[in-house]
């Protein structure tokens, strides 16, 4: 399950309290090659293959929020490995392709290498979205 980082929740709490407006923002999925760095305060690793890149989201890709959670609505599929990316230990969302700021992360249920022509996706409702 994925929580929301601290980043993400200020921008929700100053929007609420309207001291900021909220902007809409595409959703960039990341994989995260450290167990150490998923929490909702730091900056998640990510691999560094040629071949390993974030994958955008829209609306439609998610699930209408209830009981405080949300999941992926529709399949998040990575471009095929050309190369070994490492072993992937989660997942974390962003606010940009490259850089920017991290809106949520989470662990995987278990750790999985990833080798040459692996293709990683997640499955509708895999990825799991609760305020903390």
């Amino acid at each position: 399950m994925g929580t929301f980082s601290d980043y993400w929740e200020d921008l929700v709490l100053g929007a609420l309290f309207k001291k900021v407006p909220l902007a809409e923002v595409t959703i960039w999925v990341g994989m995260c090659n450290s167990d150490t760095a998923l929490s909702d305060s730091a900056t998640p690793y990510e691999p560094t293959a040629a071949s390993y890149g974030r994958q955008d989201t829209s609306a439609a890709a998610w699930t209408a929020a209830s009981g405080g959670a949300l999941d992926n609505a529709a399949i998040i599929e990575f471009t095929t490995a050309a190369q070994s990316w490492c072993t992937i230990y989660g997942f974390a969302a962003f606010d940009a392709s490259t850089a920017g700021n991290v809106l949520f992360c989470g662990t995987l249920a278990a750790a999985r290498d990833v080798t040459a022509n692996d293709a990683i996706r997640f499955a509708i409702g895999a990825l799991d979205v609760a305020l903390d």
